[in-house]
């Protein structure tokens, strides 16, 4: 009998996805196998790590949990577990599957070209040091140092590290080299007359990894000009370009026999091979024009100092015991930057590398508890666990299926009010996430109730060349609303109103035309509605043409109140705010030494950007959208509101130049951003929150803009969210020598200046007076910027 059962076993994995219940349970009925016997079967079958969920599995049928924990490791047993239970299980967590490669090289062969180094063997060393004391088998890693690395050694490791089927991290310590563009990790016999045969070209090594078998690589470059990596791409000629990919394609892709057509231009056709390659997580130590700093006193260099102290804890944001490459990438660029002021780490993603990879390539740094305490789960806590997850299911089909359609308000309602219906009496006493998914459903009842509220926007039609309308932000009713069923409805009136020539600002009564539509009203009397409406005629504004008046509205913060004027850009709709001249004490005498001397400067009226450069605007004026952050088909953050970021100091001049806009001086944009204060941050001298996105609440993201409470300007989001790009050459020393009137900035330079901070910024760069460079081709997913336009009268 158990002869049989092991060969019906064998047939299902080759055969299926798995091994199902109910054939277990029909064996188990028919042959009177115990529980024992059925998982001894099962081991012998080689097929426990290949059922998915054979934890759940098993318990349903019967197992004991202590016998399953004995076949499966504490790794896979705590995936499995659902995470009402799973938080018990304290045992050490060990590093997920890794393969190491470390490679640090101090002296070299041609020690003319390359001079000798002090750190970099050191830095390769404890680099596997640290992953050896996080739970990497000594197996899993492979280190070579100085006369060691040579190129044939360097290829043959990434060969056989290429080859297996888990995360790979790749670490070089030792000279870079930046060609034209184009990275070359310098090997130990590297020579300066035979780069292209004696280096290993970042491209091939980005190659070999995308084609990997791995599930996912992560590469560390602590090397100068590494920042040149990141845009690493095989460039050779057509006919070498394809014999370079054939000979470093697995053996596996060869089998499938994937051809590689090429077209006139020697450029990649094939779609399959896209699809097949594997994430990278590519984390550089410094720019493509700058130098990887040796370390002061320490024996690593700067950026492996703050790689291992990240790695040993201090990277861990969240305190989940779980390191992810973003908190890793995020911690070594604030600490290295912070330490040097010269050297700006960064990192890059491709081949589809997302959030969840960041997770998957992590490290494990749990030193909890080795007993696992017994847990016990009974037939009915599991009964009401498929009940939880069927209910979960069908919350997450509404989402999908409804809630993103385009339909309408009331058909949304309609299907979550059924949803409630049916969970009406569902109360699981082992969980509560039954009522959080009932607050969730109710929370979008009242957020579609609120947007079928209707508003109708006023169109009217001026005759007078001279003069522009405008309708009031608030549309007042007669009647605000009625109450029927304990419900509140807003009646909907269709109508139009045309006016003849206006000539003075006043308030006006939309009359309802014959033929209204009185679906929503819910009695005649609601169907004679009116609508009041205020409209307000001024000057055209000759000297900025493009531009519409659209209010004047009052804001304070930080103990100054403002009345600012605000306008709409005619072509993109862009509200910009008429930013009056005077003068005020730029720079701050407590900050950075760039910041210094504080001193007194004027600048004349201009236009700014209420908000941030959107995606929607930039895609609308470019025709494309280079950015990181796009919003999320799995929540309803829409990518057109955020902020434009990927784009360099080039591309958003091209920008303003196309609109007749231009970038901010930096003294205009600290003027702006001050807004009359003189305090650390334009709200106060303590950080705040509600007024800007930082690495204190951003969930290291870019976020919609305008969320944040504004200046006294009026204007949103002057710090946090995203840098934003100025028009100035940046100079450390240009403070000691501003002129003090509208200061335009050095008169040339390699850096472009930027102000404002980003999401994954701390407090401390929230200062309205801090200044940071890049220079004009860097791009990065904190980095964007807001226009202005020189205001042309009553300067």
């Amino acid at each position: 009998m158990k002869k049989i059962f092991l060969l019906l076993c064998l047939f299902t994995f080759i055969y299926s996805d798995g091994l199902t219940f109910d054939k277990i349970k029909k064996f188990k009925l028919k042959f009177g196998f115990n529980d024992m016997e059925i998982l001894a079967e099962v081991k012998t079958a080689g097929g426990v790590e290949r059922i998915p969920g054979i934890y759940g599995k098993l318990l349903r049928l019967g197992i004991r949990e202590d016998i399953v924990e004995q076949m499966l490791s504490v790794q896979t047993l705590r995936t499995q577990l659902p995470p009402r239970i799973a938080k018990h299980y304290k045992k050490r967590m060990v590093t997920p599957k890794i393969r190491v490669l470390a490679v640090g090289i101090n002296t070299y062969l041609d020690n003319k070209t390359f001079p000798t180094l002090q750190s970099a063997t050191f830095d390769a060393e404890d680099f596997i040091k640290e992953l050896l004391n996080l739970g990497v088998p000594t197996t899993h890693v492979e280190l070579l140092t100085d006369h060691n690395a040579t190129q044939k050694n360097i290829v043959a490791a990434i060969e056989r590290l290429a080859r297996y089927d888990e995360t790979i991290y790749v670490f070089f310590s030792g000279h870079g080299l930046n060609i034209e563009g184009d990275f070359y990790l310098s090997c130990h016999d590297t020579q300066k007359d035979k780069i292209a045969e004696t280096t290993y070209a970042m491209a091939r090594l980005k190659q070999k990894l995308s084609l990997a078998n791995c599930k996912h690589s992560v590469v560390f470059l602590d090397a100068c000009h590494s920042g040149a990596s990141k845009n690493a791409r095989f460039n050779t000629k057509p006919k070498e370009r394809r014999n370079s990919v054939v000979q470093d394609m697995p053996e596996e892709l060869e089998s499938q026999q994937v051809s590689l057509l090429w077209d006139q231009r020697g450029r990649n056709s094939v779609g399959d091979l896209k699809r097949i390659e594997k994430p990278i997580f590519l984390m550089v130590s410094c720019g493509a024009n700058q130098v990887s700093l040796q370390g002061q006193g320490t024996k690593n260099s700067v950026f492996t100092h703050y790689l291992l102290e990240g790695m040993r804890g201090k990277a861990d944001k969240n305190n989940d015991k779980n390191i992810n490459t973003l908190e890793l990438s995020g911690y070594v660029r604030d600490k290295v930057f912070e330490s040097t002021f010269r050297q700006k780490p960064d990192f890059s993603v491709s081949n589809g590398w997302e959030k969840e990879h960041c997770e998957k390539a992590g490290i494990y740094i749990s030193d909890l508890a080795e007993d696992i305490p017994e847990v016990t789960v009974s037939a009915d806590e599991l009964a009401w666990m498929e009940k939880q997850e069927k209910m979960q299911k069908n919350f997450e089909y509404i989402v999908a299926k409804v809630d993103r359609r385009r339909i309408s308000s009331k058909s949304k309602i309609r299907y979550w009010n059924k949803f409630l219906s049916m969970y009406q009496n569902f109360a699981n006493p082992y969980s509560e996430d039954d009522e959080e998914l009932k607050n969730k459903a109710r929370e979008r009842i009242a957020y579609w109730k609120k947007k079928s509220d209707v508003r109708r926007i006023v169109r009217l039609e001026v005759t007078p060349q001279n003069t522009r309308c405008k309708v009031s932000e608030q549309v007042h009713f007669s009647v605000v609303g009625i109450r029927a069923n304990g419900e509140r409805y807003t009646p909907q009136v269709l109508w139009r109103a045309q006016y003849g020539k206006i000539n003075k600002s006043g308030w006006y009564t939309a009359p309802n035309r014959k033929g209204s539509d009185k679906v929503m009203a819910m009695s005649k009397e609601d169907s004679r509605i009116k609508k009041v409406v205020r409209i307000e005629v001024e000057p055209k504004v000759t000297g900025t043409p493009g531009f519409t008046f659209l209010r004047e509205k009052t804001y304070s913060c930080g103990g100054q109140t403002h009345t600012m004027k605000e306008y709409r850009h005619t072509r993109t709709g862009m509200e910009f705010v008429l930013i009056r001249g005077g003068s005020f004490r730029m720079g701050s005498n407590d900050g950075d030494d760039d910041e210094k001397p504080v001193h007194r400067v004027r600048v004349n009226s201009f236009l700014m950007a209420k908000y941030e450069v959107t995606q929607d605007v930039w895609q609308r004026v470019m025709g494309n959208n280079p950015s990181h952050f796009r919003g999320s088909k799995f929540t309803h953050v829409r990518g057109d509101k955020l902020p434009v970021e990927r784009v360099s100091w080039t591309e958003c001049k091209s920008f303003c130049d196309k609109l007749g806009m231009r970038l901010p001086t930096e003294a205009e944009w600290e003027y702006a951003c001050r807004a009359g204060t003189s305090s650390k941050y334009y709200w106060g001298n303590t950080m705040d929150g509600d007024y800007a996105w930082y690495l204190g609440n951003s969930s290291r993201k870019t976020h919609e803009v305008g969320q944040k409470s504004p200046n006294a300007f009026g204007l949103y989001d002057m710090t946090g969210n995203v840098w934003e790009w100025c028009a100035d050459w940046y100079d450390s020393n240009y403070y000691a020598s501003s002129p003090a009137n509208n200061p335009q900035g050095a008169s040339s330079g390699s850096n472009r200046s930027e102000r404002g901070n980003g999401w994954y910024g701390d407090a401390g760069k929230c200062r309205s007076a801090n200044r940071i460079f890049d220079k004009p081709g860097y791009r990065s997913s904190v980095l964007g910027f807001r226009p202005c336009v020189t205001w042309a009268v009553g300067n």
